[in-house]
């Protein structure tokens, strides 16, 4: 399926954006806020028809990862005022552009995430979550076998709904 989006702020005319993507074998029109929604309906095989770049994404950062996530699902791109299409072979060497620089970030990130946590343990700083004192789960525990509301536990005790269940599961699997 072939969809069009326009976004208002780009200075074309409403009127004009609908007839150029119409023109452009668009089958369904998204405007302004309705752009996530158009995400969740695009498919593999599917073709987003656009008047210009800034119609994405106002950032690089954002736009490189919408046309890396597009190209991973074979989701194929028309700029129009720009001239890209994926379908061509330039679109297609910019979507494989666009995805290293992706997979660079991630493995940017990933590697400063390790340092991090190599750093904090050559200075002994403990990384991750604080543990639950004990006391605090056994109360719950008590107040619970008395029938408490769990909305009540939570504010009394501090555990959340979410760690009690994980303990209580724990203590039933011990039995």
């Amino acid at each position: 399926m072939v969809y069009g989006y326009i976004r208002n702020a780009i200075g074309q005319k409403y009127k004009q954006q609908v007839q150029i993507l119409e023109e452009h074998g668009c089958e369904k029109l998204y405007k302004n806020g309705d752009f996530n929604e158009l995400l969740k309906k695009l498919r593999e095989g599917d073709k987003l028809v656009i008047s210009n770049y800034s119609t994405l994404d106002y950032n690089v950062s954002g736009y490189i990862k919408l046309i890396a996530n597009f190209h991973r699902n074979n989701i194929a791109l028309e700029v129009l005022n720009e001239g890209f299409n994926s379908d061509h072979q330039d679109g297609k060497n910019i979507y494989n552009f666009c995805n290293s620089i992706v997979q660079v970030e991630n493995a940017i990130r990933s590697e400063t995430a390790k340092k991090n946590i190599e750093t904090y343990d050559i200075r002994g700083v403990k990384n991750g979550r604080k543990r639950v004192d004990l006391k605090k789960i056994e109360r719950a525990f008590e107040l619970y076998e008395k029938n408490v509301r769990m909305d009540t536990i939570v504010e009394l005790t501090g555990v959340s709904k979410s760690t009690f269940y994980k303990y209580k599961k724990e203590a039933e699997a011990d039995k």
